[in-house]
């Protein structure tokens, strides 16, 4: 099992090491994923919010914590941290949380003439369980 280091892009200095997972490891997170994914489709709209307002609270709550390891981890400046990375993502938070139920609505649409007599809409659903792969984390924000 490889180590995957984590240094500071300005002083080069080593900041921490993440340990390369094993295919059992991954397979057993994605496993926890898709529970959780499955209990989050159980939850209200109301559920969601009080969750993000929570993700929200504990953002501002430890932003000085925050913006350390994001400071010493990308070697960025940290007004470009503070404004870039977590008052954004608090930004964002705050706008799902104020748009969440328009978002999510059911809409109707117009129904193709080959489908007479039928109504068409749109609704959301949850799709599970999704990896995302960030090559270069430098060149992207938190948020």
């Amino acid at each position: 099992m490889n180590a995957i280091p984590v240094n500071n892009p300005v002083t080069g200095a080593s900041l921490y090491t993440i340990d390369d997972p094993s295919e059992s490891e991954v397979r057993a997170a994605f496993a926890k994923a898709r529970e959780g994914a499955a209990k989050l489709r159980q939850t209200s709209v109301k559920e969601r919010q009080a969750e993000i307002r929570r993700l929200i609270d504990y953002l501002m709550a430890n932003r000085e914590r925050l913006l350390d390891r994001i400071v010493e981890e990308t070697g960025r400046c940290r007004t470009d941290a503070m404004i870039s990375d977590l008052f954004q993502l608090v930004e964002d938070c705050q706008w799902l949380v104020d748009n969440v139920d328009k978002i999510l609505r059911d809409k109707k649409v117009p129904t193709p003439i080959t489908l007479l007599g039928k109504k068409s809409r749109i609704y959301h659903e949850a799709r599970g369980v999704v990896l995302v792969i960030i090559v270069d984390p430098k060149n992207w924000t938190v948020s």
